[in-house]
């Protein structure tokens, strides 16, 4: 049976769980930003500080999420 949380009336999240739900957010917030008409962010939102430091927390959450899975399988293949 998982831990739960003292905070919160649930089970707490697994470490992958915790992972991919950075990953989902720093996503959302790149979302945010506004696109083009073809879909693709214009170089004045990329050179901005809020749309750089979105993608690298992006970057950063989805490294985390990939080094975790990468531990996993060498661990269980």
């Amino acid at each position: 049976m998982p831990a739960t949380s003292p905070y919160l009336n649930r089970p707490t999240l697994s470490e992958r769980e915790r992972l991919e739900l950075d990953v989902q957010r720093a996503s959302q917030a790149l979302k945010r930003f506004p696109k083009g008409p073809m879909g693709l962010t214009p170089a004045h939102v990329k050179a901005s500080p809020g749309w750089r430091a979105a993608r690298e927390a992006y970057r950063v959450a989805f490294e985390r999420l990939r080094a975790y899975n990468a531990r996993r399988n060498t661990r269980t293949g």
